[in-house]
């Protein structure tokens, strides 16, 4: 892939990245209850069912189906302990 700089179209946006009031408002929404999922220690996946964009859990990469958007949870790294018997 050649490396170039492309000129941003600020004229028109693209196709497909506007959105209503309503689709804001329900994207919004959908972010919200999968951060709270996420709170929660699981990830909150965002994916359409059927219109309607909805949250839900998972517990791994690759749980749900057709996944748009993941909130992963906060993860800390563990403390190694050498141990001698």
């Amino acid at each position: 892939m050649p490396n170039r700089k492309r000129n941003l179209n600020t004229s028109q946006p693209p196709e497909d990245y506007e959105v209503s009031i309503e689709e804001a408002i329900d994207s919004i929404m959908c972010l919200w209850e999968a951060i709270e999922i996420a709170k929660t220690g699981k990830r909150g996946d965002i994916l359409m069912v059927g219109d309607t964009r909805v949250a839900i859990p998972g517990c791994c990469r690759g749980d749900n189906a057709n996944v748009h958007v993941t909130v992963c949870p906060e993860y800390t790294m563990p403390d190694l302990r050498l141990v001698k018997d």
